[in-house]
């Protein structure tokens, strides 16, 4: 749609200056439309000079001059005359060619880059002594920083996405203006010159005559020594200055390589954003232009940037045409003064016009001065809530559209649009325009002074306000980021245009802080909730013809807002206000009040050791157990495990005796790919939760317990289905949506009725529990066995328990679908022996010498074994250990005719083993972890560290605190303790790593303490017994007789 032809001079908004003819030309073919076509309509001030050409860029209407000659004074002359004549400008851009301080790295520039000026300095301005010149930056000598309009936009411009954007419009505007010239008489006179023509030379190397003159060069040694006058006018072909040092820049070798290869990339501009110096003098010295770079952090050099800035809102927008060196020359003109024309059409497609943005602010400035009453009761805080929502919405339109001049929507440059949405704000703002309004129709009564609103139109709205508290939503500009790209760094210190340290930046601050006391004193009190509630019905429906005007067509970042309320109650008031229209508010809110009740039932059902047991289980042997999921052979007394999973119902028992491999059993069936396969043909369509629980009786109360497995039963379950929990466990979910601070553990009713819950709601699918070690449940063995018995009386629940066969079990499982281990595992006991014992390379040797001899070891501790698996473990250690003393085949079989058969009397040979000098030290180990383990069920002692007990293990008691070692000696002493227990304790105290708890679903609203240091493998591992069997030996024998 065609943007109207002004019909006044203050209704142009954007002015361009040039100083050079070829700079003007360039802007010319930016023009998209040309209000001046049959003459000039629009005339000049009185005493203006200045000749105009007016027009439109994209949807901006434009003014173009072209200043009488260079330098400041000439470029502040025109600038004010501009401003008289064209009172509404609100930008105006300086375009044109400039020098560059190029640099290294990643903002390499290169000709034909180019620059947008952050801020600027006048470089030759100052005092100038025998020794030295000090350029004038005191606060009155210096410019100013720009506006906040063009600090927002150039904030903007300075984010990845908005640089990407600015270049990517310059490339496709460069494109269309050499397509444009093309077509004219002009064809060729913005090309690329091409990087053959791109040379910087090493700061050092000066432009004169080279090899042996005759002339001033002759003498030119010093960065201060003249050349001659011919010198300065020649270029470098003719001096012989043109093979001189060249800087490597690896931005100009891809130019080339894209040149080489025929792509248009190479002509493709990088924009640079960062601070310009502006002088009366062409800026020709390497040396200089470097030393400015690096104390000022300058990035260009100028000459009329200066004087427009002291008189108007100013971007100086420059193509980079030389180096500003000594060797400098008009090859590259034109092409920069194509570029900076590009960018400046792209900068211009960046921002918006000011209308719909000052409407805004004046809307949102007048509606953060409604408060509710001090005495606020329920009711008038949802209302108050429902009002907030509202701004809410307001703001997140206008983020989301990025009114703000964010990247800006493209729907925001129809005139149309413009109009409809600067009207609604205006709508808005009318609502409370008058004053006796206010009172008799929407119930709002003025509170403190009486003095006229403070203008809000260059104020950035913020998202808080009193009212707003109770929302949680911290202040801020919606959609504006402060990520800076080029930003100078300067030796002495920021300048003094840089508002961290500036002066006018504090007075500015301090002044707008008294704005915001101003209208906190004179804000507006809710008095009447009925007649304010038409109030807000009223804004609703402006709200709604925003976003019909522009639907954003982004997400709504209403969740990621409500999720910064903190407080749960704030979320049930929010949730209580968003009715009738405001479904996006309310569905969210409900979400998360959801989400937060879920999360803290599940951190109550959690704790430390849920998965403690399993993780230290062995994993099974390779090829191990592979028979436990196939259906059994006829001669195999055994029910069929495999055909269970697929289609058997209630429990299925797992006994063995102590050590025989149940837990690593059930830590294969339960992690098994081909155990998942089977559960879903039994689930059909449905799905199937696997879930389990391995008791510990060496473990913290929750390991051995029934508390302990309801609680890490539930958390397994209800994690996969958190949808459930209100229905499971409405007692915890009344107290976690009433936000109490402390949510007690579920009662046994309470678990009773969960259970029963789960089980009956086919919806979920079906659950297959695995419970091991059902032998170290501390309590009453029929309570247990009942509470398991009631898990799987469902239809959608079935039950695998392990345990020994002790008397309770066998009456209560000895009727169901079973396998005894003993039995079972003589070949994976085989494959074990083979494995470790027959494949030892010493074993391999003596099996070439004595073959008959091997296979009779590995043979009778097959035998010995009985289906122990443990014991084969420790016997294969015993045998290593007379491998590593090179024993030969006699010797280790005697070493097996000495192993005694049963567990207990194993652990009495391993402990006689132990060298006489050791016994005493090793006594006193047993019998402090004996008595942590016993300790147990008086004080809550879940472990002993390693660290800790090489302590004791050393007599150490009178060392500094351990928070004074360095992590080297806590290291040392630790693997020192790792490698006395082999020998002091005969294997039967290990080290074992302690595994790292993580609680996703917990995240950051919980701490959990961990006993002991954390920060490194060694330290943080524990000693524990190497099988529960080793404690209930030593409950039989006393350390102190078994090692004397």
């Amino acid at each position: 749609m065609p943007i109207s032809r002004p019909s006044r001079r203050d209704e142009f908004e954007i002015a361009i200056i040039c100083a050079l003819p070829l700079e003007y030309d360039a802007v010319s073919y930016t023009f998209d439309e040309f209000w001046d076509q049959d003459g000039d309509q629009y005339g000049r001030a009185r005493n203006d000079p200045n000749t105009y050409t007016t027009g439109r860029i994209g949807s901006s209407n434009v003014v173009l001059a072209l200043l009488s000659r260079m330098g400041k004074t000439s470029a502040a002359s025109a600038a004010a005359s501009i401003s008289m004549s064209y009172s509404g400008l609100r930008m105006a851009l300086l375009v044109g060619i400039c020098g560059a301080a190029p640099r290294n790295g990643e903002n390499e520039i290169l000709l034909g880059d180019v620059v947008i000026s952050s801020s600027v300095i006048e470089y030759d301005f100052g005092r100038q002594y025998p020794d030295k010149f000090i350029r004038k930056d005191t606060l009155q000598d210096s410019h100013g920083r720009p506006n906040k309009d063009i600090r927002s936009l150039l904030v903007t411009l300075e984010t990845d996405r908005g640089l990407d954007r600015l270049e990517q419009g310059t490339i496709s505007f460069l494109q269309t203006l050499q397509a444009a010239v093309s077509k004219t008489k002009h064809r060729g006179k913005y090309g690329y010159p091409g990087t053959l023509e791109d040379t910087l030379f090493e700061t050092s190397h000066r432009h004169k005559h080279h090899g042996s003159p005759n002339c001033a060069c002759r003498d030119c040694f010093e960065d201060s020594d003249p050349v001659c006058e011919k010198a300065i006018n020649s270029p470098c072909m003719d001096l012989g200055c043109n093979n001189g040092p060249v800087v490597d820049r690896e931005r100009l070798r891809a130019k080339q390589r894209a040149e080489r290869d025929g792509e248009s990339t190479a002509q493709h501009p990088t924009v640079h954003i960062g601070l310009v110096a502006s002088g009366d003098k062409v800026m020709k010295s390497a040396a200089e232009r470097d030393r400015l770079s690096k104390e000022e952090g300058v990035i260009a050099f100028d000459m009329e940037g200066a004087g427009v800035w002291e008189e108007l809102p100013c971007i100086i927008v420059k193509g980079v045409c030389d180096y500003a060196d000594s060797h400098k020359n008009k090859k590259w003109q034109r092409f920069a003064a194509a570029t900076a024309a590009s960018a400046a059409k792209a900068l211009l497609k960046c921002s918006i016009k000011a209308d719909a943005t000052d409407a805004f602010k004046d809307a949102i400035g007048l509606l953060n001065r409604i408060t509710a009453s001090q005495d606020q009761g329920r009711d008038t805080s949802i209302l108050a809530t429902k009002f907030d929502i509202e701004k809410y919405f307001l703001l997140q339109w206008a983020e989301r559209v990025n009114l703000l001049k964010k990247n800006s929507d493209e729907r925001l440059r129809n005139p149309d649009t413009q109009d409809s949405i600067t009207n609604v704000l205006a709508r808005i703002c009318g609502l409370l325009a008058d004053t006796s309004q206010m009172e008799q129709v929407y119930g709002i009564n003025r509170r403190g002074e009486t003095s006229a609103p403070t203008d809000t139109r260059n104020d950035v709205p913020t998202i808080c306000s009193p009212s707003l508290d109770r929302l949680g939503l911290a202040s801020g500009n919606p959609g504006v980021h402060s990520s800076r790209r080029h930003r100078p760094t300067h030796a002495r210190g920021e300048a003094s245009t840089t508002e961290d340290v500036s002066a006018e930046a504090e007075a500015e601050a301090e002044a707008e802080a008294e704005k915001e006391k101003e209208k906190e004193e004179a804000r507006w009190v809710i008095q009447d909730n009925g007649k304010f509630g038409t109030f807000v019905a009223e804004l609703a429906r402006c709200t709604m013809m925003l976003r019909d005007a522009v639907l954003p067509t982004s997400g709504s970042n209403a969740r990621k807002d409500l999720e910064k309320i903190s407080d749960l109650g704030h979320l049930k008031v929010v949730m209580e206000a968003a009715t009738d229209h405001l479904t996006t508010i309310a569905k969210p809110t409900r979400e998360i009040i959801d989400h937060r009740c879920t999360k803290s039932i599940l951190s109550t059902l959690w704790f430390r050791m849920i998965d403690d047991r399993r993780e230290t289980i062995t994993d099974a042997h390779r090829k191990t157990f592979r028979w436990a999921l196939k259906p059994p052979a006829c001669d195999q007394p055994w029910d069929d495990l495999s055909h269970w999973l697929r289609a058997g119902t209630g429990i299925y028992w797992i006994s063995g005796k102590a050590g025989s491999g149940k837990s690593t059993l059930m830590k294969y069936v339960s992690s098994a790919a081909k155990t998942n396969t089977l559960l879903s043909e039994w689930a059909g369509d449905s799905p199937c939760t696997m879930v389990d629980f391995f008791f510990w009786y060496l473990g913290t109360p929750e390991q051995k317990t029934q508390e302990g497995l309801s609680r890490a039963l539930l958390y397994k379950i209800l994690s996969s289905h958190p949808k459930l929990i209100p229905k499971a466990l409405p007692t915890m979910w009344k107290e976690a949506y009433d936000g109490g601070n402390e949510i007690g553990c579920p009662s046994p009713a309470e678990t009773k009725k969960a259970f029963r819950v789960i089980s009956n709601s086919p919806d979920l699918g079906r659950f297959c529990i695995f419970i091991d070690g059902l032998d170290e449940y501390l309590g009453n063995y029929q309570d247990g066995i009942s509470f398991i018995q009631s898990l799987a009386a469902g239809q959608n629940v079935k039950v695998i328990v392990s345990s020994r066969p002790i008397p309770d079990c066998v009456a209560a499982f000895k009727e169901l679908p079973q396998l005894d281990l003993p039995d079972l595992t003589r070949q994976d006991i085989r494959t074990y022996v083979h494995d470790v014992i027959g494949k030892h390379p010493d074993m391999k040797k003596l099996s070439e010498d004595d073959p008959r001899g091997s296979k009779q070891i590995i043979s009778d501790l097959v035998e010995k074994s009985s289906g122990v698996f443990l014991w084969v473990v420790l016997a294969c250690r015993s045998l290593i250990s007379g491998l590593a003393r090179y024993d030969d085949t006699a010797e280790l079989q005697s070493r097996v005719n000495d192993l005694p058969p049963e567990l207990e009397d194993m652990f009495q040979h391993m402990l006689l083993k132990v060298e006489p000098r050791y016994r005493s030290q090793a006594s006193r180990l047993l019998r402090l972890c004996y008595a942590e383990q016993e300790a147990q069920e008086w004080v809550e002692i879940d472990r002993i560290y390693a660290l800790g007990l090489a302590l004791v293990a050393n007599n150490d008691f009178k060392t500094p605190p351990i928070e004074v070692w360095s992590k080297e000696k806590k290291v040392r002493l630790c693997k020192r303790l790792e490698g006395r227990l082999r020998s002091l304790c005969g294997g039967l105290l290990e080290v074992v790593k302690r595994r790292t708890t993580d609680i996703e679903h917990i995240g950051d609203e919980r701490e959990f303490c961990f006993c002991g240091p954390r920060h490194d493998d060694y330290i943080d591992m524990e000693v524990r017994f190497m099988h529960r069997t080793v404690f209930e030996f030593l409950r039989d024998e006393t350390p102190t007789s078994i090692t004397a």
